[in-house]
């Protein structure tokens, strides 16, 4: 509980925070951020009494949550960054790789131009099954690594935007997932 006084030459305690006469001049506006568990308020004529200022705490709140979301969004990116040692002159390619390897395998005289230049050029003497049978368990590992990563991204991303208070929104946090990563 925090305590609200007022002494007798009229100063105002909160949470043993004694109210300057700046915060008093913007209706006590913005001093809360200091005070944990004290709700934004204002001064209402009318009542002669502070109020809780609703959209103040609803504004602190949004930017908490969108500071909070784009660490998430960094540590996520990490993440995928780490999952793949590949340059993104080589991930541009995965997307044909994965087909013309998949056409292969249902059907050995499916054209496949993308591997069998590869497969020459690489000159590591392994048959063209071997190097369809890499790149199909390669994009499987990926997919499930980044499915793993993005569904984690997802579900503390909706933590975030579900939270009503400021202490929920900062206890999620990103930490690498254990399972299905890379």
């Amino acid at each position: 509980m925090v305590y609200i006084k007022v002494n007798q030459d009229n100063t105002v305690v909160i949470g043993g925070t004694e109210i300057t006469a700046s915060m008093k001049a913007q209706g006590y506006k913005g001093y809360n951020k200091s005070i944990p568990n004290v709700p934004f308020l204002k001064w209402d004529p009318k009542a002669k009494a502070l109020i809780e200022d609703v959209g103040a705490s609803t504004s602190i709140l949004n930017e908490v949550k969108t500071s909070k979301i784009a660490e998430l969004q960094a540590g996520f990116t990490a993440d995928v960054k780490a999952i793949s040692d590949a340059s993104s002159h080589e991930m541009v390619s995965w997307t044909e790789q994965k087909a013309e390897a998949l056409a292969y395998k249902a059907s050995k005289t499916a054209p496949t131009p993308f591997i069998d230049a590869q497969l020459i050029a690489r000159n590591l003497g392994e048959t063209k099954l071997a190097l369809v049978n890499k790149i199909l368990a390669n994009a499987n590992a990926y997919s499930v690594a980044y499915a793993t990563l993005l569904g984690k991204f997802q579900s503390l991303t909706a933590a975030v935007n579900t939270a009503t208070t400021e202490q929920d929104i900062r206890a999620v946090l990103w930490t690498k997932p254990t399972t299905g990563a890379i």
